[in-house]
């Protein structure tokens, strides 16, 4: 599942954490988590104009009124220059004059620390800022993370850390990241992406301008560490009306939280869902249940007349997968049945095998055609290419069990777009 979904693309619709979980927590012990009891107990308010989180740490009250800032990350796709976080720092600084701001970082970083320094706005500040950059250690940094509000940070180990000091951390994903994969696990966080076609990437495609790191501005990311930092809240509303639709268009702000049944999701506050977050949270319906027999509950996805016409596109092609799966089922089922007799026939069990082939070739000809089903038809190629069994009648039955097990994902999926169609025209029609 990993290799077919997490590595080959980006619409896997779970956290790291959970898929771990999933494959070895049984689905009792991950809605016993004690935020998944809270989330069931306590469900936060869908608002469209304020947002809080649904908990926070217990002495968040108590910390004292600091920023951690790491602006740092193992590659440069996944963190803006250095000046975009000077700017972001002054502004932070100025917004709030009494905030004290630690800036930490590894040995790596110095050279990077010592530009951000000198940077003349920076020299503005300078009285607000603790320079912390390749002076501590990890178990430092964490007793920094313990006593603070919040973090800002890129997809790093910082923000991972945070998670184990239960500090809130307001993360930017760029590049390569996937904020869903590897958010810091906790019902607190906000995370901001760009909205952008070629967001997220991989690690090894080219980009020789880093696009998507324009799309986040200085400002809105200001605002967004000001307004949380001194309110433990987003004033959704109020950020809507004082940024313009040139700057709001380009983000995605999200929210973290954990679900009553004990999965981390992040929620859309601003920017709304594309194509690629409608299919992740179809498929974490489908695979919740198909990796540990979890009913994943989720509230139909807000679709456009163009999302509509792409999913119902996507049906014809899970029809398509449905009917290869068949032929697959057919023929393994004749290779088992020629298997069977006294004298089976070596090229009739060849011919057979040729006709499979013909299937996993169409299979990827389809993910081509239909892209947003790659997940789907990538799992069963994985699966096939791995039959287990000793000899030619068990891989056989493998084989047979492994179609089945791909026309009944394709059925499912099928079915999840259809309802989500009918419920959009029930919404729609007047």
């Amino acid at each position: 599942y990993i290799y077919a979904t997490t590595m080959a693309g980006p619409l896997n619709p779970f956290s790291i954490i959970d898929l771990y979980q999933l494959m070895l927590s049984p689905p009792s012990d991950l809605a016993k988590n004690e935020w998944a009891v809270a989330a069931k107990n306590h469900p936060p308010a869908f608002d469209d104009t304020l947002w809080r989180p649904s908990t926070l740490p217990e002495d968040w009250p108590q910390r004292s009124f600091t920023l951690v800032v790491h602006p740092f990350a193992s590659h440069g796709k996944k963190t803006w220059k250095i000046h975009k976080w000077g700017e972001v720092i002054y502004k932070i600084a100025k917004n709030l004059p009494h905030l004290k701001i630690v800036v930490v970082g590894g040995p790596n970083d110095v050279k990077d620390g010592h530009q951000l320094e000198d940077m003349a706005l920076i020299k503005q500040v300078i009285h607000q800022i603790d320079w912390q950059i390749g002076k501590i250690s990890l178990h430092q940094l964490f007793q920094i993370l313990g006593s603070a509000r919040l973090l800002l940070a890129p997809d790093s180990m910082a923000q991972q850390l945070a998670m184990f000091t239960s500090t809130p951390a307001v993360v930017l994903a760029l590049g390569c990241v996937r904020p869903l994969e590897t958010t810091s696990y906790a019902p607190y966080n906000l995370v901001l992406s760009p909205r952008r076609g070629c967001f997220p990437c991989f690690l090894q495609d080219a980009c020789p301008d880093y696009a998507c790191h324009a799309h986040l501005n200085e400002t809105l990311v200001a605002q967004i560490v000001t307004e949380y930092i001194s309110n433990a809240a987003i004033d959704l509303q109020k950020f809507t009306q004082d940024n313009s639709a040139y700057y709001r268009e380009g983000i995605s702000l999200w929210a973290s939280e954990i679900s009553p049944d004990g999965l981390f999701n992040l929620r859309p506050l601003i920017g709304g869902q594309d194509v690629r977050d409608i299919f992740r949270q179809l498929y974490r319906v489908a695979f919740a249940y198909d990796l540990a027999q979890l009913e994943s509950n989720a509230p139909f996805p807000q679709i456009s007349g163009n999302l509509r016409q792409l999913l119902a596109l996507h049906q014809a092609g899970l029809k398509y997968l449905a009917d290869l799966s068949q032929f697959g089922k057919q023929y393994s089922q004749a290779i088992i049945q020629e298997l069977a007799l006294t004298h089976p026939a070596m090229d009739k069990i060849q011919e057979l095998t040729q006709k499979i082939t013909e299937v996993e070739d169409l299979q990827n000809i389809l993910k081509k055609t239909y892209p947003y089903l790659s997940p789907l038809i990538d799992l069963g190629l994985v699966r096939k290419a791995h039959l287990a069994g000793n000899n030619l009648v068990q891989i056989a039955e493998a084989s047979f069990f492994t179609y089945e097990h791909s026309f009944c994902q394709a059925q499912i999926m099928h079915d999840l777009i259809q309802q989500t169609i009918e419920h959009y025209q029930n919404f729609a029609r007047p």
